[in-house]
């Protein structure tokens, strides 16, 4: 089996990608709770319909509800989504308020795998 090697400059990162996922983007990622005034009325339940847990994230709508996406090396599974008005945001989820804030909004490449 022949591996490809990808690598991805962003700022002052490189990032090597083996075997090609289906996209490499870079868009605007930051950080969430279950805080209805973050959400919802059901702050612990996803729009999948599942409890919130850590390693979910919101994605935009083109992407089906159990894709995977790779942030900074660690994978996330797509089991939420943006409000419309921010649909090309991905929006990791976080136990606290205090940890969803520190993550603040950072322009970030995402692996689609």
């Amino acid at each position: 089996m022949i591996t490809l090697f990808l690598t991805l400059l962003f700022s002052s990162r490189v990032i090597e990608i083996h075997n090609p996922p289906i996209q490499v983007e870079i868009r605007p990622v930051t950080g969430y709770s279950s805080e209805i005034s973050q959400t919802d009325s059901t702050p612990f339940l996803t729009a999948s319909q599942k409890q919130v847990k850590e390693g979910m994230i919101a994605c935009p709508r083109r992407l089906v509800f159990g894709t995977k996406v790779e942030i900074e090396g660690r994978e996330y599974i797509c089991e939420d989504r943006m409000n419309l008005r921010y649909d090309e945001r991905y929006d990791i989820w976080f136990p606290s308020t205090v940890e969803a804030r520190e993550f603040g909004i950072q322009e970030l490449p995402i692996i689609i795998k």
